[in-house]
C-alpha cells in the first residue's frame, strides 16, 4: 500500500487544461462539491488524489477530484494525497497551458451551472456555448467565464 501525505490544496495544481463536468460514473462535480461543503460526504469518502512533482510544483493526476475539493474547501485546507512519479502516462495527459493555475470545465449541451467558489451548484448561470466553459483559478478558487479569465490568468 502506498503512503499518504498531507498537502494544502493551494499547493496542488491542475495537470490538464480542461475537465469534464461529471465524474466517470456520471455524477456531476457540482453535486460532490455541494455535498462536501455541507458535510454530507467527507474527503476520505473519495479515493486519494495522486500528485506528481514536476517543474517545482505538485500536479494532480486526478483533476476532477482536485476541482471538487478546491470548490468545497479553503485553499489552505490540507488533504491526504499519494505522491506518484513522473511517467509517460503523466506526460500524455499533461495539457495545462497555464502551469496548472486554472482549469476549464466542459459542460454538455452548452449549459453552465456554477457558483462563486468554483464547484458549482444547481443555480443556473444561463446558457453559454460549451467551448466557452468556466475557468477555475487555483489560487482564488473562483469561477470565471473563460474569456474573462484570459487577462486574469496572464497577470498571475
Amino acid at each position: 500500500s502506498e503512503a499518504l501525505v498531507w498537502k494544502a490544496l493551494c499547493d496542488i495544481f491542475y495537470s490538464q487544461s480542461s475537465i469534464d463536468s461529471c465524474f466517470s460514473d456520471g455524477s456531476p462535480l457540482h453535486k460532490a462539491s455541494f455535498e462536501l461543503e455541507h458535510c454530507d460526504v467527507h474527503p476520505e469518502d473519495f479515493p486519494p488524489i495522486r500528485v506528481v512533482h514536476f517543474a517545482d510544483k505538485w500536479y494532480s493526476v486526478n483533476n476532477r477530484r482536485l476541482y471538487v475539493f478546491k470548490a468545497a474547501f479553503n485553499p489552505d485546507t490540507k488533504i491526504q494525497v499519494i505522491e506518484g512519479v513522473v511517467d509517460h502516462t503523466f506526460f500524455n495527459n499533461f495539457t495545462t497551458q497555464n502551469e496548472g493555475t486554472d482549469v476549464l470545465v466542459r459542460f454538455p449541451h452548452g449549459r453552465i451551472t456554477g457558483k462563486g467558489k468554483g464547484g458549482g451548484s444547481s443555480d443556473d448561470m444561463g446558457a453559454q456555448s460549451s467551448d466557452e466553459g468556466l475557468r477555475v483559478t487555483a489560487e482564488a478558487g473562483q469561477v470565471q467565464p473563460k474569456a474573462a479569465s484570459a487577462g486574469a490568468s496572464a497577470s498571475m
